[in-house]
């Protein structure tokens, strides 16, 4: 079991919420202007709450991605394994995606 709460994470405005175990929606961030970060732009704020927000996805991807290059050469399948490696590289490419994209942002 991780530390931190589980995705996926959304963005809804400034706020970054997740699902709890009973449904709930969990406040996990508030991104807002503080005295010392004031020159953020918009949209640049914007930007770090999707990074933040895509957090647990990008993480998980990046265990799978790893997980497949970490296969000892005798447990290399070929051409199954070559195409599980590139499955799992199209979903983080796709949470690389949201993240700097953030398709899945909620208003």
């Amino acid at each position: 079991m991780s530390d931190y709460t589980p995705g996926p994470w959304r963005v809804t405005g400034n706020n970054i919420r997740a699902n709890t175990e009973k449904g709930e929606s969990a406040l996990i961030a508030v991104i807002h202007d503080h005295w010392y970060n004031h020159e953020l732009e918009p949209e640049e704020k914007l930007a770090n709450t999707r990074l933040i927000a895509a957090a647990p996805e990008l993480l998980s991807a990046l265990e799978r991605v790893v997980e497949m290059l970490s296969l000892p050469d005798d447990e290399w399948d070929g051409e199954h394994d070559t195409l599980a490696l590139t499955g799992r590289v199209s979903i983080a490419l796709l949470v690389i995606s949201k993240a700097t994209n953030g398709e899945e942002e909620d208003k």
